[in-house]
């Protein structure tokens, strides 16, 4: 790996960790692990020549990056880099999600200061020390951080006699491109980036009170670059309140996560035009526990027609299955433009070699291409017997005609049903 300049921090101040006694062991990265982590730094989030380096480390062993502002982004970053060495005990619901491994920054003005002179000063050096017990604190508590997670330590004083802020959220990284959230590690296991946003006490108690999502909708406008003096959203006079309630109900089979994608486009076409806001949704199984159809709750500045109107125009703008509607009380206005193909594989019925020597991404990728923009796989489902694909796009009967003949000579395809679902 390049050599890196290195600034040597004095960890020994009054509430940082102290070296353990027992003789175990520090948890760090395997050289090629730290050599995949630092490349991932540098390429999404800048290039860096100076590690702030910790004398004292009872427990990981966490460097600190430090970026600093470009033409591109005049700001530093700061980024963790030993966190992950460490696999946070995380909720066997999330298993499938690989959050066990986590980095974390966060984001300063171009006129911070990082000099050995000015990290004597808690003005400057709360940054860096909310860094380190941050990324400490899953192994310290056997727990884990995530999206979502406020921390706050302390008994709740301000970070420095300059600010009011006094905590932080974690949030999905806001520097670098796609692809910057995750970093791939030799043996296959995943880092996960995330920003810390400085909260003021007032925010932290509606997160609390209400959840992530909610406090960053307040949090329009406000950038991840760290303002100590920002505004705090808590005491907005203005705030637009939403409270004309409106169900769209997806004639759509979609997995949550599906469903939470489409969420985010709404609410942010929404947001912008300042309209309304999504409050989250659900999704309704058959007895066979095959998605039904899916619901998403939102709400308006008023229900007049002109906005429902509006609503209407934004539904179909982004694509939604024929079938869907928009449910209000003693209302119900019909929505959608796409027709949907359900596609069952058999799961059981066909030579154990088929199985074996079929892959079903294949088959998607093909379809997919065939179907020549006219169609596309939108969501799944795995049942005890089959596994339904479900595809949407401008006419049920032109996506059947682009992939009859695959559907035909592929084996994994044979014995399978089609269905129009939309």
């Amino acid at each position: 790996m390049e050599e890196k300049n290195t600034q040597i921090l004095d960890d020994t101040k009054e509430s940082e960790p102290i070296p353990t006694e027992d003789g175990s062991e520090l948890e760090l990265y395997e050289d090629a692990e730290m050599e995949a982590v630092e490349g991932h730094i540098a390429k999404y989030f800048g290039e860096f020549e100076s590690v702030l380096h910790e004398i004292v480390s009872p427990d990981i062993h966490v460097d600190i990056c430090l970026i600093p502002p470009s033409e591109e982004r005049n700001y530093y970053t700061l980024v963790t880099m030993g966190m992950g060495a460490h696999r946070m005990n995380v909720p066997e619901t999330l298993e499938e999600y690989e959050l066990e491994r986590a980095e974390l920054l966060i984001s300063m003005p171009p006129d911070w200061k990082f000099d050995q002179e000015s990290m004597a000063d808690e003005r400057w050096y709360w940054p860096i020390r909310t860094l380190k017990m941050s990324a400490r604190l899953p192994g310290e508590e056997d727990s884990w951080l995530g999206w979502g997670h406020t921390l706050q330590f302390g008994n709740g004083e301000t970070y420095a006699d300059n600010t009011q802020l006094c905590a932080v959220m974690l949030v999905g990284q806001q520097v670098g491109e796609e692809g910057a959230n995750v970093c791939q590690l030799p043996g296959g296991e995943k880092v996960n980036f995330y920003q810390l946003i400085p909260l003021y006490q007032e925010e932290v108690d509606f997160k609390l009170e209400n959840d992530g999502e909610a406090l960053l909708k307040r949090m329009k406008g406000i950038g991840f670059v760290v303002d100590i003096e920002r505004r705090n959203v808590m005491e907005d006079g203005d705030h637009e309140e939403y409270t004309f309630h409106v169900t769209l109900k997806l004639n759509a089979r979609f997995q949550p996560r599906d469903r939470h994608e489409l969420e985010d486009v709404l609410e942010e076409i929404l947001s912008m035009e300042e309209l309304g806001e999504v409050d989250g949704g659900g999704t309704m199984q058959m007895p066979s526990g095959e998605i039904e159809y899916c619901d998403i709750e939102i709400y308006l500045k008023n229900g007049d027609k002109e906005t429902l109107e509006e609503l209407a125009r934004i539904v179909n703008h982004v694509k939604i299955p024929k079938g869907s509607q928009l449910l209000t009380e003693g209302t119900e206005m019909p929505v959608g433009t796409m027709e949907g193909m359900a596609l069952y594989i058999n799961g059981t019925e066909l030579e154990a070699e088929v199985y074996q020597n079929c892959d079903i991404n294949y088959a998607i990728k093909q379809m997919e291409k065939l179907m020549e923009g006219v169609g596309a796989m939108y969501s799944y489902w795995e049942g005890p017997q089959d596994t339904a694909l479900y595809f949407y796009g401008d006419s049920y009967e032109t996506m059947l005609q682009k992939v009859q003949g695959f559907l035909d000579e592929y084996p994994l395809c044979q014995k399978c049903v089609v269905k129009q679902i939309a």
